[in-house]
């Protein structure tokens, strides 16, 4: 059987299940629209019926993609020492005004005794 021949008798075969082109772009469409159990986008079935989607009209898509965020190791460590430091003053303003807190309560305690 040669290729034209066998595709057309596949396509027969689905048209007399119910599966028309019309059918088939209406399960697309869900697929592209796909959430998850929870109601959230589903992204990973999304991005399968979009890939679906561009090999049916024949787009070329490629094998890998690279993406730059800028980040480098040095400057992961700066950015890391940076968050620590502002966490060890946030950390020494908590202390000090707990301190004042207790200062002030005490101070109260012994005006009013």
């Amino acid at each position: 059987m040669s290729r034209p021949r066998l595709q057309k008798s596949i396509l027969e075969a689905l048209e007399r299940e119910g599966i028309t082109e019309r059918r088939f772009a209406q399960k697309i469409r869900e697929g592209i629209d796909a959430n998850t159990r929870w109601g959230n986008p589903d992204h990973t079935a999304r991005v399968k019926y979009l890939h679906l989607i561009g090999d049916i009209k024949g787009y070329k898509r490629p094998q890998e993609v690279n993406v730059n965020l800028g980040l480098n190791k040095f400057n992961v460590i700066q950015d890391v020492q940076k968050v620590n430091k502002a966490i060890e003053i946030i950390e020494a303003e908590i202390v000090e005004r707990g301190e004042d807190a207790q200062l002030s309560h005490e101070n109260g305690a012994q005006a009013a005794g």
